[in-house]
């Protein structure tokens, strides 16, 4: 091959890549995986379709490189609700993307708002109609503070103790409507009380006559 062939040569694969398209450069996504309620790292799986799987790292934190374009990215990890996002990658920009997972519920773990929809109906059930009376065992449950759960006696007085509320009128109240009067001074203290009150023992299916009377008491 003489010097003009290798010269020519040269020349036509000199324009074959200069003509050639360049390929876009690769962009760079950065990112995390947070629990949405405590904003607590997550380890996840980074599922992007038609490619392989990303793990991030104990601290959440991830990072993998694509050519530009639009891409599904789907967060997933073991007792989280899985979520899925549609992000479009321009060349020559990082971008950042992080990833809010609400826990799954598991059995056993009952929303709030189940646990108010159970307590309307079995204050319904329960107190449609029945008035607490003096000497009437009473049931009185938090949700999510077992340790002001217990059952409480109406006195004589037709009131009840109980902590941090100290002492209340019950007697002619109906259930609820005493649960609702708990309630209001338990919110003081303590986030979002939930109370129910149950009759455990009727003691009170008699005529009562308090205040100041000359014989009060029970009367048949």
């Amino acid at each position: 091959m003489n010097k003009v062939s290798t010269i020519m040569i040269f020349l036509i694969l000199f324009s074959f890549c200069v003509g050639a398209e360049k390929l876009p450069e690769k962009v760079t996504v950065i990112g995390k995986v947070v629990d949405k309620k405590t904003n607590k790292p997550i380890k996840a799986s980074l599922m992007i379709a038609g490619m392989t799987a990303v793990t991030t790292d104990t601290s959440g934190n991830y990072s993998i490189k694509l050519r530009p374009g639009t891409y599904k990215f789907e967060a997933k990890s073991k007792g989280y609700i899985s979520a899925a996002r549609e992000i479009t990658l321009e060349e020559g920009k990082v971008v950042r993307v992080k990833f809010l997972l609400f826990p799954a519920p598991s059995e056993g773990r009952v929303s709030r708002e189940q646990q108010q929809a159970e307590l309307t109906k079995k204050r319904i059930e329960e107190t449609e109609v029945y008035r607490i009376g003096p000497e009437d065992v009473l049931e009185v449950f938090v949700f999510g503070y077992d340790e002001f759960s217990r059952d409480v006696t109406v006195r004589a007085d037709g009131k009840v103790a109980y902590p941090l509320v100290g002492e209340i009128d019950a007697c002619g109240l109906t259930p609820d409507i005493l649960a609702d009067s708990i309630k209001a001074r338990l919110s003081l203290y303590l986030k979002e009380p939930l109370v129910s009150v149950i009759v455990k023992k009727e003691a009170s299916k008699n005529i009562y006559i308090l205040g100041e009377v000359r014989s009060p008491g029970k009367y048949y």
